[in-house]
């Protein structure tokens, strides 16, 4: 499996930096926005695989950016996950996430073991994707 490169988004350092640590220690590479609007601005620089986002932050919310980044893969007919991490622990929160177009959230402080479980399930749905799509693309040619 190829490393993914990861996006992580918090506006707490000390929050970024243990996730960053998860994802570097899984052999990922990750990159750190403080806000939703600079993880707008380095999901086109970087084209992650994996949007690991926490949902209050300042500037532009983790929900908001959910949903520009869901409108921007629709476009451009891309699927990255896009995992919301969060205190907000209420039903509705959780709800509110996955229709902003989450693919899963976990409630803070995240429980490593299962942060690390869901990162390596996203990279084998990633590679999955990456192989349908070279299948796909091999089948047009042939057709």
């Amino acid at each position: 499996m190829r490393p993914l490169k990861v996006l992580i988004v918090d506006d707490t350092l000390a929050n970024a930096k243990l996730v960053q640590s998860v994802v570097d220690r899984l052999g990922h590479t990750s990159f750190l926005a403080e806000n939703g609007q600079r993880a707008l601005e380095l999901f086109e620089a970087e084209q992650p695989d994996l949007v690991l986002m926490d949902v209050m932050m300042p500037v532009m919310d983790g929900i908001s950016v959910t949903r520009e980044l869901r409108e921007r893969l629709r476009a451009g007919k891309r699927w990255v996950p896009i995992l919301l991490l969060s205190a907000l622990d209420d039903i509705s929160d959780i709800v509110c996430g996955l229709e902003a177009g989450a693919d899963d959230y976990v409630v803070k402080p995240v429980n490593i073991q299962l942060l690390k479980a869901k990162i390596q399930n996203f990279a084998q749905q990633v590679e999955m994707q990456e192989q349908i799509l070279q299948h796909t693309a091999e089948l047009e040619r042939w057709h």
